[in-house]
């Protein structure tokens, strides 16, 4: 007899599910296990045969994916086995979930698991409709090719019976017959040599799951059906949670609805749509599909990282939110990553507690997609950095106001919405309003949804009828807040003149590396800009602000946010402060770091007519530019006042010269 070629049964898509579970892409793989960039595509495509060693070595890591970190060559290899999820639950948590939860655990569960294991999602089927007869199955599936069985799914077509409470052996077995014949969806399962699993929202000893089991076996032989003892199971509450943890996304997702949440400040994709900023009805826009097409690029496969950025208020997380949800509609939606999704807002994770946790789901071998917004660059790096390692199956995407000068292949930046998206949500927040006050508002929100959104929200309440857009502007700092509107208002309005603040001294150095030590420090001088305003006043706004949303903050810094706004608000002040405070703010009087931050804003303002006017004041010939040396400092006030006037600034200059 002659023994089969090795290379006989290494079929493409075998190699392809060994390559998918390993994490890798096809130029990595053919680096790590050889033949080049193009081998694995060649391999995959059925093109090319790979050797007998390369596919010896993909035998070796179908068996043992963990040795990829040799190949790789980690100093330590992945700790799979010994670090647990942060996200876990026990059979008892089970026992609270309603019938039609029980339904959309296993709809997930099959969806991740099929994921994690580069099976195609168009062989699950989960009822909806819990009520309807359905002929002895909840749910199946279904597959073709590798991988030949997983942990959880004993081989390639996988039926499920579900139950949410408990059940005796006799009546499970009734659950497979009916009239003394098998129930047909069971006989069509076991005819192509399936599994039949009953799932049971209940826990019960191994001896009591063995029991029920017999109950199943004796109903279908009775009925005329043998089958191996292998082939029907009965999995309990507990058994169910140890497939629940495997998956940390649908672990916290279990939390969420049993209401036993320990997963900290993370939420499951449904649980970030509910979030108040998303409760405008989504409007369809035209950028979705770029960054559809990134996430459909770039985390389909584990181990890779996403950086969405873009101003505050043009609605990134809520593109990301919908591209990550993907249509019910869409085709080229077959991989539903909102399954996978855990969400945090950077912000809302205590200290130093996001990358522990990311560190832990990298190290616990599960595949996951983790969506942190508001999150700094240096943040971002280290979260990159875990999720490339060798043991990782997370996927990242990170969301952030700033945007960087230069931009890296897996950034991707979010541009101002369409006019015809902020005109129908405008329609959508403020219908009550009458048309000219709309079409402010449309204005005032041009690019930016959340400013729609934010200000039609109030205005339904306080019905805007001022003919001047400052009464939209207001609306937006203030909402309802009932106490310390002058105060709050004098405050944001101050605060926008520059372009970011520093509010605590978390860095020494602002606006002097020999008196920024305390919050005094950063503040006394910008409060000193404002109108019968003290440090501690500003202070005090600055937390109102923060809870609000309008004042961003990171690390020590912060600033009023969405742009539109600020710079607004901007333009009150400079037209609030005298010719006297012009010079002194642009000339160092608050601080040499405060003038450059002052000068910033102001190139905001090129447009207007407030920014010309100081521009022309503080350029004339014998104010203050003619006095003392331009040391860097001024030469970068100067480099933005160009962007206002650059004809005052070009004055100047000659000036400087014949002097």
């Amino acid at each position: 007899m002659t023994n089969s070629s090795p290379k006989q049964d290494m079929t493409p898509d075998r190699i392809r599910a060994i390559r998918r579970r390993l994490g890798l892409t096809q130029e990595e793989a053919g680096a790590l296990l050889g033949g080049g960039p193009r081998a694995f595509t060649k391999y995959e495509s059925g093109s090319m045969r790979p050797r007998a060693a390369a596919i010896s070595l993909l035998r070796v890591l179908e068996a043992h994916p963990e040795a990829v970190w040799v190949l790789r060559g980690d100093e330590v290899p992945p700790a799979r086995s010994r670090t647990p999820s942060p996200f876990e639950v026990q059979g008892k948590d089970l026992e609270g979930l309603r019938p039609e939860q029980l339904h959309e655990l296993l709809r997930r569960l099959l969806s991740v698991e099929a994921q994690a294991h580069g099976i195609p999602l168009d062989g699950i089927h989960v009822s909806s409709n819990i009520a309807a007869r359905d002929g002895g199955e909840d749910g199946r599936i279904s597959w073709r090719g590798e991988p030949e069985s997983t942990e959880f799914l004993p081989s390639r077509l996988c039926q499920f019976q579900l139950k949410a409470g408990g059940i005796m052996p006799s009546k499970a077995g009734r659950e497979v017959v009916a009239r003394g014949e098998v129930k047909p969806m069971v006989s069509s399962a076991l005819e192509q040599e399936g599994h039949y699993i009953m799932l049971c929202a209940r826990r019960y000893t191994r001896q009591e799951i063995e029991r029920r089991e017999r109950g199943i076996r004796e109903a279908l032989r009775e009925a005329g059906v043998s089958v191996p003892p292998v082939r029907i199971s009965f999995r309990d509450a507990d058994m169910i949670a140890l497939w629940v943890n495997a998956h940390p996304s649908v672990a916290l997702w279990v939390q969420e609805k049993v209401g036993s949440a320990r997963g900290g400040s993370f939420t499951s994709w449904h649980q970030w749509r509910s979030r108040s900023e998303h409760a405008v009805p989504w409007i369809d826009d035209p950028r979705l599909a770029e960054l559809l097409g990134a996430i459909r690029e770039r985390l389909t496969q584990p181990g890779r990282s996403l950086r969405v950025v873009g101003l505050s208020g043009v609605g990134k997380s809520r593109l990301c939110l919908e591209a990550l949800g993907g249509a019910d509609d869409d085709p080229a939606a077959k991989r539903p990553l909102r399954d996978l999704v855990m969400y945090a807002v950077h912000s809302e994770v205590p200290d130093r507690a996001l990358p522990a946790i990311v560190d832990r789901l990298a190290s616990s071998g599960a595949r996951a997609v983790v969506v942190v917004d508001d999150c700094d660059p240096q943040t971002h790096d280290v979260l990159v950095g875990l999720v490339r390692r060798a043991s990782s199956r997370v996927s990242l995407v990170t969301i952030d106001n700033e945007i960087p000068s230069e931009f890296a292949t897996d950034t991707v930046r979010i541009p101002e919405a369409a006019a015809s998206v902020v005109d129908t949500i405008v329609e959508h927040v403020s219908g009550a309003l009458p048309p000219l006050d709309r079409q402010r508002l449309a204005r005032i929100s041009a690019g930016f949804p959340e400013v729609a959104i934010r200000i039609g929200g109030d205005a339904g309440v306080s019905q805007l009828v001022d003919p001047r857009s400052d009464q939209l502007i207001d609306s937006f700092i203030l909402g309802r807040a009932e106490q310390d509107r002058d105060l709050l208002l004098r405050s944001a309005t101050l605060l926008s003149a520059f372009r970011v603040v520093r509010v605590d001294p978390v860095n020494t150095g602002w606006p002097d590396p020999s008196r920024a030590q305390t919050t005094e420090d950063c503040l006394a001088p910008i409060a000193a800009g404002g109108r019968h305003l003290s440090w501690k006043d500003l202070y005090a706004a600055t937390q109102q602000l923060a809870e609000r949303g309008v004042f961003k903050r990171r690390g020590g810094l912060g600033a009023i946010q969405p742009r539109p706004i600020a710079v607004r608000l901007a333009e009150r002040q400079w037209k609030e402060w005298d010719h006297g405070k012009w010079d002194r703010v642009l000339f160092g009087g608050l601080g040499p770091v405060l003038a450059r931050l002052a000068a910033e804003r102001l190139a905001h303002l090129n447009e207007t007519e407030i920014a010309a006017q100081v521009v022309k004041h503080v350029g004339r010939e014998g104010g203050p530019f003619d006095t003392g040396t331009v040391d860097a400092q001024r030469a970068e006030v100067l480099a933005c006042l160009a962007e206002v006037d650059p004809e005052v600034v070009a004055e100047y200059i000659e000036r400087l010269l014949d002097g």
